[in-house]
C-alpha cells in the first residue's frame, strides 16, 4: 500500500524521502566532517547524527523518550524534512524496512496534508513510536511517566492498553503485535496513519473539535490503507462491513433524510472518548465533504476554530494574570456560526445531499 515509496528508500542509508511536489521547510543535514556521535543517535539523511545535530535535543518527548529507546534495543530514523522521528525495534534489516515504511506512510501523508491546507513549519518533530511487545510497552510508559510528570497519571492510565496518543508534546505509540489480538483485527499500518495523521492535525492547529480530529484521521486511513481499523473510544466486535463500507452507510443513512436534513449536533456531535456506529462515518464524510468540495476555505475554517479555543481557553485575572483551562472545547453554537459563515450557509442541508448522493454529488454555491 505503501509500495511505490517503500521502494524508493531504504531507512538506515536512506535515500530522500522529500515530495518534490510540496515546498517544505529545509533543514540543512551536519557537514560531512562532523564527528561521529555517541550514542543515543539518530539516522536522518542517510547518516548517523546526534540528536543535538539533528536539532532535537531540546524537545522534551524525543530527550524522555531516547534514553529507553537505546536501553532496550530500539532505534531512532528522522525524517528528511525533521517532521517526524521513528522509533522501531532496530537495527535489523527488516525493522530498518519498517522504518522506512513509517517514513514512506508519513511522507504521503504529510503531502496530502500540506497540499490541503499548507505547509507546516518543521519546529519540533513529531514521534511515533512501534513497540515489540508488551513489556516494552509498558516499560516505556512507565518511563515517561518518570520523564514527563506532568502526563504522569495518564502513562499510569494507558499503559495496560495497545497505543496511545499524546498531541501536546506530540507523541504517540502503538504495539506492532498486541497479545490476545488476532492479526486479522489488528493492522499496524492503520495504526501509525491514524496516529500521525492526528498528531500532524494537531501540531498545525491545535486541539480542534473531536468530529474533525478524528475525521482527518480516518480519512488518512482510507485513503492510504482502504480500510479503517483505528476505532478509539470502541471496545468489542467490529463487522467486517465497518473497515470499508462506510460510504454506503452515509447513503443508507442520509437518503431517508434528504427532505429534512441532518441538524448540525447530528452531523458533528461525535464526543471525545467515545465512539459512536452512526456519527463516525459521519465525522469522516464531513471531513471529505470539506477537503473535496471546500478546500479553498477549509484552512480558513480550521485556523478560526483553532483561535476560538485559544481566546476561550485564555481565564484571565482581576489581576491581570490569566491561566489556560485544561481540556477546553469551543461551544457547539460558536462552532456551528464559524461552519455556516466560512464554510457553507447551507452546510446541513449540503452534507446531507453529499453522503446520499456520493461521487454524484454537486455541490451548491454558497449564497
Amino acid at each position: 500500500m505503501f509500495g511505490k515509496l517503500v521502494l524508493a528508500a531504504v531507512l538506515f542509508g536512506a535515500a530522500s524521502l522529500a515530495d518534490p511536489r510540496v515546498d517544505r521547510p529545509q533543514v540543512d543535514a551536519p557537514e560531512v566532517d562532523a564527528p561521529v556521535v555517541d550514542s543515543p543517535d539518530v539516522e536522518w539523511k542517510g547518516r548517523r547524527v546526534t540528536l543535538a545535530a539533528a536539532g532535537l535535543a531540546d524537545e522534551p518527548a524525543i530527550q524522555a523518550l531516547a534514553p529507553w529507546a537505546e536501553a532496550h534495543g530500539y532505534a531512532l530514523a528522522l525524517s528528511e524534512d525533521a517532521r517526524l522521528l521513528v522509533v522501531v525495534k532496530g537495527p535489523t534489516r527488516n525493522n530498518a524496512l519498517l522504518g522506512a515504511r513509517v517514513l514512506a506512510a508519513h511522507d504521503e501523508l504529510l503531502a496530502a496534508h500540506d497540499e490541503l491546507l499548507g505547509a507546516r513549519e518543521a519546529r519540533n518533530a513529531l514521534v511515533i513510536a512501534e513497540i515489540a511487545t508488551d513489556d516494552d510497552f509498558q516499560g516505556l510508559c512507565d518511563a515517561l511517566a518518570k520523564a514527563l510528570p506532568t502526563y504522569a497519571s495518564w502513562f499510569g492510565g494507558v499503559r495496560g492498553s495497545t497505543g496511545f496518543l499524546l498531541p501536546d508534546p506530540g507523541l504517540a505509540a502503538y504495539l506492532a503485535k498486541p497479545k490476545g489480538i488476532k492479526p486479522k483485527e489488528w493492522h499496524r499500518e492503520n495504526e501509525l496513519v491514524h496516529r500521525v495523521a492526528a498528531l500532524d492535525l494537531y501540531a498545525r492547529f491545535g486541539r480542534l473539535p473531536y468530529w474533525l480530529e478524528a475525521g482527518f484521521a480516518w480519512r488518512a486511513e482510507l485513503a492510504l490503507c482502504a480500510d479503517v481499523y483505528c476505532f478509539p473510544g470502541r471496545d468489542g466486535f467490529v463487522a467486517v462491513g465497518e473497515h470499508r463500507g462506510w460510504q454506503s452507510a452515509l447513503a443508507r443513512d442520509a437518503k431517508p433524510r434528504l427532505d429534512r436534513p441532518f441538524d448540525y449536533a447530528e452531523l458533528t456531535g461525535l464526543a471525545r472518548g467515545a465512539y459512536d456506529a452512526e456519527l463516525a462515518p459521519r465525522a469522516w464524510g464531513a471531513v471529505e465533504y470539506l477537503a473535496r468540495h471546500r478546500r479553498d476555505v477549509l484552512g480558513a475554517f480550521l485556523t478560526e476554530l483553532s483561535n476560538a479555543r485559544e481566546q476561550g481557553a485564555r481565564k484571565t485575572h482581576a489581576d491581570g494574570t490569566w491561566e489556560t483551562v485544561p481540556n477546553y472545547e469551543v461551544p457547539r453554537e460558536k462552532e456551528r456560526e464559524l461552519a455556516l459563515r466560512i464554510v457553507h450557509p447551507e452546510l446541513c442541508a449540503e452534507l446531507t445531499r453529499c453522503f446520499a448522493q456520493g461521487s454524484g454529488f454537486r455541490p451548491k454555491p454558497p449564497r
